[in-house]
């Protein structure tokens, strides 16, 4: 119900009681009906694609089916939902349509293994991982990683305009993708032992030159309006690598300890901050409040995406069947079963 209409229908001196209270219902109902066309839609594959999945709940849809044999990984939603990046079936960075369609490579430096038999393969080949959107949606970056013994960062046209671009390597594989910060600058960290006593997370250079310290950290997240940005540091000491979770001001100044053995931070909307903790029996899910230094622990699982509200997580848990997503309240209720499958994400649009 439009404003201007809702406020003769107030005003009308002669209403009938029956309609009056249908009004009211109506008025009423309304926030729940933007609640739901605002719940954004979650993606997320299966061994045989990738599939939707509104995120107020439903029916989950395949959009993406991977060849036989062949499987997909990590989708992430472009910043304005039209769009999803992914690893492909042939081990390079993808990019397709939010409903599946116009799917492509955008990388073409994958290199199948070879040599292949019951003792592994002589050479495991090149594939990427972890792609992450730009803040404007333009690039892609991702880690490529060459015959499991070295790695690289490199960033590419979402559009395939412009030919990829290197901007970090590593003789090892203790070199990986941080993402973006807020003003677009590529980010990618090193480990404890490679970059010195702690991990780091360094600036890549945007017009040559070497990458600048950004953080003694990595796992990065940065805060909904970009104020903040939470990581892990992992610090070696005496052969053992202690990690303990910081808040900081967004170019990482005044950093202040979270918890320690937290790991994979992730901010909601609203300010809260969910991360993991690792123990012998597994994952368990924590969310912590700054304003009231309130830190809850919601059980056991991992911690996959925030509804774009902030008023939700998406959590998985693993199994034989590959893994099931869960969805409850902030505050741990209201858990509900979503689908089965892993390597989900939440877009923020309606």
């Amino acid at each position: 119900m439009r404003g201007s209409e809702r406020q003769r229908r107030i005003t009308r001196p002669a209403l009938p009681a029956a309609l009056l209270c249908l009004a009211l219902a109506v008025f009423a109902l309304a926030p729940h009906v933007q609640a739901a066309t605002n719940a954004g839609t979650i993606v997320f594959t299966r061994g045989d694609g990738i599939y939707t999945l509104p995120g107020g709940g439903g029916t989950p849809s395949r959009i993406w089916t991977a060849p036989a044999g062949r499987s997909a990984a990590e989708p992430r939603w472009s910043p304005d939902g039209k769009q999803i990046t992914f690893i492909g079936p042939d081990g390079n960075a993808w990019v397709m349509n939010a409903d599946g369609t116009n799917a492509h490579a955008i990388t073409t430096q994958a290199v199948a293994p070879s040599g292949c038999g019951e003792d592994g393969c002589t050479a495991p080949g090149v594939v990427a991982d972890t792609p992450r959107w730009s803040p404007d949606g333009s690039q892609v970056s991702y880690r490529l990683v060459t015959n499991l013994s070295a790695a690289a960062i490199w960033a590419a046209a979402a559009d395939g305009s412009t030919a990829p671009r290197q901007l970090g390597s590593a003789g090892n594989l203790c070199l990986f993708n941080e993402g973006w910060s807020p003003a677009g600058t590529a980010l990618f960290s090193r480990c404890a032992g490679s970059a010195g006593a702690s991990n780091a997370t360094y600036a890549a250079a945007t017009g040559g030159g070497a990458a600048q310290p950004f953080v003694a950290g990595s796992q990065l997240a940065f805060s909904a309006d970009g104020s903040h940005v939470a990581f892990s540091s992992q610090a070696l000491q005496s052969g053992s690598i202690s990690v303990v979770l910081y808040i900081a001001g967004a170019d990482g100044s005044a950093a202040q300890l979270v918890a320690a053995d937290g790991q994979n931070p992730l901010w909601s909307a609203g300010g809260l901050l969910a991360y993991r903790v690792g123990g012998s029996d597994g994952w368990s899910i924590h969310v912590y409040d700054p304003a009231t230094g309130k830190d809850s622990d919601l059980g056991s699982g991992v911690v996959e995406a925030w509804s774009p509200d902030g008023s939700q997580l998406l959590y998985s848990d693993t199994g034989d069947s590959g893994g099931t997503l869960w969805r409850m309240q902030a505050d741990g209720s209201g858990r509900q079963q979503m689908a089965a499958g892993s390597a989900a994400d939440w877009s923020h649009t309606g």
